[in-house]
């Protein structure tokens, strides 16, 4: 994949997100889920798709700390 593929990139981000909301499949995948909703929200805001965006902002945002990596995590102290 080269870096001109963003429509690519963007499946597999999605396909990530998709497998960690099926817990069922004892994939490693939520582990990478902000990762992937944060570069999937980025990707979308790029090409002006705001709703989507913003449905992966938020989505993002609400989850719970320990699914946030260290770099996206926030810490209210």
């Amino acid at each position: 994949m080269t870096i001109n593929e963003k429509g690519r990139a963007k499946s597999y981000f999605s396909q990530v997100i998709d497998a960690s909301k099926d817990l069922s499949t004892g994939s490693h995948a939520g582990d990478n889920l902000a990762t992937a909703l944060g570069a999937r929200a980025q990707m979308s805001e790029d090409r002006y798709q705001f709703l989507a965006a913003a449905q992966d902002y938020k989505a993002l945002l609400t989850l719970p700390k320990d699914k946030l990596s260290e770099k996206l995590r926030l810490d209210a102290e």
